[in-house]
């Protein structure tokens, strides 16, 4: 179970629901007993990449096939994507890859004695 500010992301506490309402919403909660994918990078910060990914791969591709929130598994997009249909994956964005810093990091002299 993670609790974060009063929310709890377990499906048997209610998922989506503040963590002293529970049972107020009636039955399971919001998430209707379903599993919550919980996506907190190193700051802390939560994000909804599954949910942000399908609204805007639907916006731009309205005529291609999807992939539900509740039958996503795996971490990469696009090998999902990909075995739905070839060449689909072409759609979904390349993870950004690790490069050359922006600006470079200041040098600092070395101490002298």
């Amino acid at each position: 179970m993670i609790r974060l500010g009063g929310w709890c992301a377990r499906r048997l506490c209610s998922a989506a629901v503040p963590a002293g309402r529970r049972g107020a919403a009636g039955g399971l909660g919001l998430a209707g007993g379903r599993a919550l994918r919980v996506l907190v990078d190193m700051d802390g910060v939560l994000a909804d990449f599954e949910g942000g990914f399908l609204r805007k791969f639907r916006a731009r591709f309205p005529d291609q096939p999807f992939i539900a929130l509740e039958d996503r598994r795996g971490f990469w997009v696009s090998e999902q994507y990909g075995r739905l249909r070839p060449g689909l994956s072409v759609s979904v964005p390349a993870p950004p890859r690790a490069g050359p810093p922006s600006r470079p990091e200041p040098q600092t002299p070395p101490l002298r004695r």
